[in-house]
């Protein structure tokens, strides 16, 4: 049985180095993604269609995980790490409103072997574009992610009042 949002929400441990909010905000994102039906297939298609050069891609028969804190080999902490059958996928950065450190996202990207055999992508998602201080495969904004994602998708979950609720209600907090 999957972990309640409550339980998904508390399962990550707070520390003075880290900004509560950005994991909070990851959880519940990460959470939506495992929990409504189909929305990991759709972000992943989202995700590909910023990569043009991505060499694979996604349908509806692939297993697709999300991860919340992966801990990788060299001791860095992936905020979300989500595998496409296990091979290839994407490695994830949440930002609200603190900075990437030094090398954060080429250290990622150097750990992909380790994560999978195939390619991982980089994503980064901000609150503003002055964070994007590190290239990344893809850089998105928290509020693209909102309007852009999960409002278009909003429609598509009409006729299941649980999950619509649900991205509703997300999409109401991303907002505030």
């Amino acid at each position: 049985m999957n972990d309640t949002i409550f339980d998904f929400l508390r399962s990550y441990v707070p520390s003075d180095k880290r900004d509560p909010k950005e994991d909070y905000l990851t959880q519940l994102f990460a959470w939506l993604l495992i929990n409504v039906k189909g929305l990991d297939l759709k972000y992943c298609e989202y995700l590909l269609k910023k990569i043009p050069n991505s060499t694979f891609t996604v349908t509806d028969s692939d297993t697709i995980t999300v991860e919340t804190q992966r801990t990788l080999d060299n001791g860095k902490r992936i905020d979300l790490l989500i595998k496409v059958n296990g091979d290839h996928g994407f490695i994830c950065e949440h930002k609200i409103y603190s900075m990437l450190s030094p090398n954060q996202i080429m250290n990622y990207s150097s750990m992909a072997p380790s994560i999978g055999k195939g390619q991982f992508h980089t994503v980064l998602i901000t609150l503003g574009t002055y964070q994007w201080t590190q290239p990344a495969d893809v850089r998105i904004l928290w509020s693209s992610i909102s309007q852009d994602f999960l409002q278009k998708e909003l429609e598509n979950y009409a006729d299941d009042s649980v999950h619509y609720f649900m991205l509703n209600q997300t999409i109401s907090y991303m907002q505030n």
